[in-house]
């Protein structure tokens, strides 16, 4: 939901335009999506002047976060595409990436790829035939990413470079939430889909270093 805010003194003003998606992700159909638009004016008035005391640091400032990292995040789940009642058969996802500091609290990334998903099978039935190696797809994708604290929200947009079969759509795309812990760690969860279509939940952990 993007939204504008205006403020005059105590007084301020918002409006928005909203969009919400409810589906379970491809994990079971039929996945019966429903979608709304919506649209917010707000407004808000202080009782009291700002506070002059300065804001006190958050735990992990997106500031003192290194400007260039590279990670690789595992990431598997079950989904069920294509033809329903075909079964939920799994998918394993290795994802790595470059990430770039652009400000306090965005960054840019670029990465790659691989998918191995046992729905292909359920579209092209001659793959049942065929061992599982020969699932993976490779992609590529560029996006962005939003810092708060020791967490990111991120948007990527991606195209396969290879697949053995045609999938729903040449193009994907992926929003997500990870969560760094310790020095190396991350852990991932994502939504991929073609468009508005749902192909699978990812959940998974990584290793991050600069």
């Amino acid at each position: 939901m993007p939204e504008y805010r205006y403020d005059a003194g105590r007084w301020g003003l918002s409006v928005g335009l909203g969009i919400d998606h409810w589906s379970n992700g491809s994990f079971k159909l039929p996945n019966l999506g429903l979608n709304y638009l919506s649209a917010s004016v707000g407004g808000r008035y202080a009782l009291g002047p700002p506070a002059s005391a300065p804001p006190q640091p958050t735990v992990f400032d997106q500031r003192d976060a290194p400007l260039r990292e590279w990670s690789i995040v595992v990431s598997a789940f079950v989904s069920e595409t294509a033809r329903p009642l075909s079964g939920q058969h799994s998918v394993f996802i290795a994802t790595g990436q470059r990430q770039w500091q652009v400000s306090s609290k965005s960054h840019l990334v670029v990465g790659m790829d691989l998918f191995n998903k046992g729905v292909l099978s359920t579209v092209h039935p001659e793959m049942k035939e065929r061992e599982r190696i020969e699932y993976t797809q490779l992609g590529v994708h560029g996006g962005y990413a939003l810092g708060f604290g020791k967490g990111e929200l991120y948007l990527h947009m991606g195209a396969y470079a290879y697949t053995p079969v045609p999938d729903e759509a040449p193009l994907f795309h992926r929003v997500g939430v990870r969560l760094r812990t310790g020095t190396h760690l991350i852990w991932n969860i994502a939504l991929k889909s073609h468009y508005a279509v749902a192909d699978h939940w990812e959940f998974g952990m990584g290793y991050r270093w600069n």
